[in-house]
């Protein structure tokens, strides 16, 4: 295969870069191809094939023996599962978050195994520990998953486990959360300096249960209305869809009147909100805010978090827990910021 670049500036690290994802990506191992081979097959000449070999040599992902090439150090490389709350990886939340970390994944030496929801029989639809195909080795990096009894399955088999997008209350799980009671508070804040007097929360659920990161945005909202001597009011769906937000919603207008402000926990809800209002011929509510980490509406303000940060603080963690597994459970939380639009 030819892999010539087109970029003149900086071609050894690029090519550095790519034998390394086909190393970790691709499962290539034992011996890589000779100096000669690589200058050839990345159109560069030898003396930058070499400065990518000794890049990858220096990192210890390779080593120089003389007389006979370089070889990958299959040590160096360490297998991890990547357990994705979604049926398929097309475009979405979890799958996006998958994305961000598989393609960084290669810089950190890790070789990824992707098991998507109802791939197996445990856990919300995963594979038991001893079929994920993990060398003892290896290691779990959970997206979205929140079934404590699978995670703890998980680490007593051995593997460590970093749980991304997991409601961080147990001490005993390493996860990576979102700090959902400054944000529920930071959203209904924002309302309220935008003049609202009259906020409904609408929260979501998945399942037959209540997701527990709306029930801590709900928290942070009655703080915050509290505080400015507000009365809350809350209600929740039964499912992240436009179709449980319209009915949750319908019953919030029943019980207490159309309020002059929305906080919703996901904007599938809000989209509930809409149709609801157009089947009773309302105006929306004059001040809306939803999480929306995706963009799924920029005319919107929005409570949003830097996915980068928030997929590379889970890798980070997962990196201190196979170099050291003698570490401690660690749990962190992210923060959240207001996006409003410039039109607004």
């Amino acid at each position: 295969m030819n892999h010539a670049l087109t970029n003149a500036a900086g071609k050894h690290p690029d090519i550095s870069d790519q034998l390394r994802r086909r190393i970790c990506q691709e499962g290539f191992s034992g011996r890589i191809p000779s100096i000669r081979e690589i200058a050839r097959e990345y159109g560069v000449h030898a003396i930058t094939a070499g400065k990518a070999v000794d890049a990858l040599v220096a990192e210890g992902l390779v080593r120089s023996v003389p007389r006979r090439g370089c070889f990958v150090v299959r040590r160096r490389v360490r297998d991890v599962a990547v357990m994705a709350y979604c049926p398929n990886l097309e475009p979405g939340f979890y799958a996006g978050m998958v994305g961000i970390l598989t393609g960084r994944m290669p810089d950190c030496h890790l070789r990824h195994r992707i098991h998507l929801k109802g791939s197996g029989s445990c856990g919300e639809g995963f594979p038991a520990p001893g079929e994920l195909g993990l060398s003892p080795a290896g290691a779990v990096l959970t997206v979205g998953l929140q079934d404590r009894s699978y995670l703890v399955s998980l680490m007593a088999a051995g593997f460590p486990t970093v749980a991304l997008d997991y409601v961080p209350t147990d001490p005993t799980i390493t996860a990576v959360g979102v700090d959902n009671l400054a944000a529920g508070s930071e959203a209904t804040r924002h309302l309220i300096a935008a003049g609202a007097r009259d906020v409904l929360f609408v929260g979501h659920g998945r399942g037959n249960r209540t997701e527990v990161d709306a029930l801590l945005l709900e928290v942070g909202y009655r703080v915050a209305m509290e505080e400015a001597g507000l009365k809350p009011r809350s209600v929740f769906a039964a499912q992240a869809a436009p179709g449980p937000g319209k009915e949750a919603f319908a019953a919030a207008l029943t019980s207490g009147g159309a309020p002059d402000a929305v906080f919703t926990s996901n904007p599938q809800v809000l989209k509930g909100v809409w149709q609801c209002c157009r089947e009773r011929n309302l105006p929306p509510p004059a001040h809306q805010i939803s999480l929306d980490f995706r963009g799924e509406f920029p005319q919107l303000p929005a409570v949003r978090i830097d996915m980068e940060r928030f997929c590379g603080t889970a890798l980070d963690l997962l990196l201190r827990q196979t170099a050291d597994p003698s570490l401690g459970p660690r749990q962190v939380l992210v923060r959240t910021r207001i996006d409003v639009p410039r039109s607004l």
